[in-house]
């Protein structure tokens, strides 16, 4: 459950506070995760931030696993020297794509609602204009 939280946006006021989390819609407390594991996948399922399961080959599961491996392999890009538009681009970028698997893990009209980040038209437009700015040096194909 503290992952689904974590995952969600909804702070549990029983964990310890470590940090803020900051992104392009609002400011999350973090949490320490010291539980990873659950078990309760065991039966081949997995849970959405409203308590419901699905086999974990449906295409929302997913789906919520790939932008999972994007926002890595994103992590792992940052530690390279990066042009300075692409450097200041990826961090946002990430938080933005937490806010993605928030989303699709969080299905709408759930509890806490009012809580749960859920990807705006605004971030859309700040990824198309970073893929405008680093797109424009790039040649004709």
């Amino acid at each position: 459950m503290v992952l689904l939280e974590l995952i969600c946006g909804v702070w549990n006021p029983g964990l310890p506070l470590v940090a803020e989390c900051r992104s392009s819609s609002t400011v999350r407390p973090m949490v320490n995760l010291d539980r990873i594991t659950t078990r309760t996948g065991d039966d081949g399922t997995t849970g959405l931030g409203d308590g419901s399961r699905l086999p974990k080959h449906h295409p929302l599961i997913v789906a919520i696993g790939s932008v999972d491996e994007a926002n890595s392999v994103l992590g792992m890009v940052r530690l390279e020297q990066l042009p300075p538009l692409i450097a200041q681009a990826l961090p946002i970028i990430q938080n933005d794509l937490f806010d993605v698997g928030s989303d699709l893990a969080c299905p709408p009209g759930m509890q806490f609602e009012d809580k749960i980040p859920r990807i705006t038209p605004a971030q859309v437009a700040r990824l198309d204009a970073f893929l405008a700015e680093a797109n424009a040096g790039v040649a004709p194909l």
